[in-house]
């Protein structure tokens, strides 16, 4: 006995198609978008949602909870509230569910990091605050003062120096409410937080240096942990603007930009090789044979 098989659909238009797909592809119906997600075909709205759900699923977020606060804010703002709003609302909501649970407040303020980059913001103050959260917890783990009071602002010189700090042990220098709004600009006076950077904070910076923001790029990546997947960013960075500085005939900024690079790299080898047993990634062949040009150039 044969059973009947029906064919899949597309999730926007119901319209069947000849083979279901395996990864994303364009419906050659309607075409919009068809994504998978465990071989269910789905909307990119309804993937996007489903992966934050995911993401947020160990902070107790449910599907209900994503309706709910959907709904809240559709009444609030007279027309149908965007997924990432929502999903906003809801991490801002977190951040007051767990103020105790540091580890929690780590995950929390990376995600809001997470989806600052995705809309194409700088994540610097979210991923400050997930530092500050890491900090405390390892201060927890070791039996020391875990509040600000307590340890007489020590997470805050970790992360800006010895900055001046508010009544509240929070530094002056720095967003006083970095959890309420996706359009709170960088404070530029903050002095370098080693910050963590993940896959989404890596994509943000690929992102500025395609678009020409090499400065940008440059300035975020060098208040990151530097890692040699941060390393790698920055190398290309450097190359980027030695490729520019050639097409206007500066060989010395050429040399500049290389080296600068180099000094960089020298100066955390023995940082990546402790963090992951692996060297910072060395200059690409053009950028060797480009720093050798120059420097003939400057000779000649």
């Amino acid at each position: 006995m044969k059973f009947f098989q029906s064919k899949s659909k597309c999730p926007t238009c119901n319209s069947e198609l000849n083979d279901k797909p395996t990864r994303k592809q364009e419906c050659p119906h309607c075409g919009n978008e068809i994504l998978v997600r465990s071989g269910k075909l789905l909307t990119e709205d309804e993937a996007l949602i489903l992966d934050w759900l995911v993401r947020l699923e160990g902070l107790g977020v449910t599907r209900d909870t994503f309706v709910q606060s959907r709904d809240r804010l559709t009444n609030k703002f007279g027309k149908r509230a965007n997924i990432n709003d929502t999903i906003w609302s809801i991490l801002n909501q977190l951040v007051g569910k767990y103020g105790a649970d540091n580890a929690a407040l780590e995950q929390i303020y990376r995600n809001m990091s997470s989806l600052v980059t995705s809309e194409g913001k700088d994540p610097t103050p979210y991923l400050v605050e997930a530092e500050k959260a890491r900090q405390r917890q390892i201060k927890k783990s070791q039996s020391l003062p875990t509040s600000l009071e307590e340890s007489g602002s020590e997470i805050d010189r970790i992360l800006y120096g010895d900055t001046t700090t508010s009544e509240k042990g929070n530094p002056t220098n720095s967003s006083s409410n970095p959890k309420k709004s996706k359009t709170d600009s960088t404070d530029n006076t903050l002095e370098a937080p080693r910050i963590f950077l993940g896959h989404d904070e890596l994509t943000f910076v690929r992102g500025l240096r395609r678009q020409g923001k090499l400065e940008k790029a440059e300035e975020f990546l060098q208040k990151a942990e530097p890692s040699p997947a941060v390393l790698d960013e920055l190398r290309k960075t450097a190359g980027a603007k030695a490729k520019i500085a050639k097409k206007n005939g500066d060989w010395r900024a050429v040399i500049q930009h290389l080296n600068s690079y180099t000094d960089y790299a020298n100066k955390w080898r023995e940082h990546c090789i402790k963090m992951v047993n692996q060297e910072p990634p060395a200059h690409s062949d053009s950028d060797n044979k480009l720093l050798i040009e120059a420097k003939k150039k400057i000779a000649s």
